[in-house]
């Protein structure tokens, strides 16, 4: 480990070591440490006087496997992206959020098993509709 440069905490000198470490970790400390983490950077905002991106905010609920956390994460990182035109990555965090719509647990309250199209369709209703109540969303300003 060695100092990161001032930002108060601690990196890995090597990533094989910091992937070692982290193969190390039981599947429940790793879920508890993402979502410590994604609490403190919601909190905090930022890192070192770096803007904490809702892309990493995403990354870590998801990691955190908190799908309730982790599926508004990714459609604010979807929106996110479009907003600087880097439209692959927001295809990436909106496809993400679909894989983990609650829809696309198995079971769903009657017992029986939603057809995976269904389930997508539900959470692409949900991101249409952040979509379209985004401040700079084409849809509610009138441009195209």
């Amino acid at each position: 480990l060695v100092d990161a440069d001032g930002i108060g905490g601690y990196a890995f000198r090597h990533a094989l070591l910091r992937e070692v470490a982290y193969d190390e970790l039981l599947f429940g400390e790793r879920d508890r440490l993402h979502a410590a983490f994604a609490e403190q950077l919601a909190q905090r905002g930022q890192v070192g006087g770096v803007p904490v991106t809702p892309a990493e905010l995403a990354y870590h609920w998801d990691a955190a496997r908190n799908v309730d956390r982790a599926i508004p994460a990714w459609i604010d990182a979807g929106l996110a992206a479009e907003r600087i035109y880097a439209f692959a990555d927001a295809r990436r965090a909106f496809e993400r959020a679909l894989e983990l719509g609650p829809e696309a647990h198995p079971a769903s309250r009657d017992g029986s098993t939603a057809p995976s199209s269904a389930r997508k369709t539900v959470v692409l209703t949900r991101c249409s509709i952040e979509l379209q109540t985004a401040p700079s969303s084409p849809v509610t300003t009138g441009r195209r």
